[in-house]
């Protein structure tokens, strides 16, 4: 969250809140409206608690609970990025080898053509290669043999059987 500040001569400044900070400011401000609204006395400390005050009590043990959770969440954060930065890093390195080794090959493939002396069009190394598969429709690739329908069918069975 961003919070912008305009003063009258018209200068600004920027404050940005983080999600752990907001967090943190709203149990804050929660506090402050329980203790408010619960009786709080300005003068009493909170290591000399009289009879009237013991309701903040459990206010202030839920509000350190709180706070110390905030920082537990924030440090296995801290930790996750980490984590995150370097897999992704190992993940960069990995493409990086890929890559190289694509070009390399596709290098390769470009000397073979030339070498054999085969038709370039057929072999085109500098364009994206072609995406799809045989202009036969699906059905007509699929082979029927006359004994797999009952052996599927037998298969299913057992299956079928198993599961009861």
């Amino acid at each position: 969250m961003r919070i912008l500040l305009v003063q009258g001569s018209g200068a600004t400044r920027s404050i940005e809140l983080r999600r752990t900070h907001m967090a943190a400011f709203g149990l804050l401000l929660f506090g402050a409206l329980a203790v408010l609204t619960s009786g709080f006395n300005p003068s009493a400390s909170w290591d000399r608690m009289t009879a009237n005050d013991a309701g903040i009590a459990p206010v202030k043990i839920a509000l350190e609970r709180i706070v110390g959770d905030i920082g537990r969440d924030s440090s296995s954060l801290a930790d996750l990025r980490l984590r995150f930065e370097s897999a992704s890093a190992a993940q960069d390195r990995m493409l990086a080898r890929m890559q190289a080794r694509l070009l390399r090959m596709e290098a390769f493939g470009s000397r073979m053509v030339e070498a054999a002396e085969l038709d370039a069009e057929a072999f085109d190394f500098s364009g994206l290669p072609p995406v799809g598969g045989p202009q036969i429709p699906h059905t007509r690739l699929q082979a029927k043999l006359p004994g797999c329908p009952p052996t599927v069918s037998f298969a299913v069975k057992l299956a079928m059987r198993s599961k009861l």
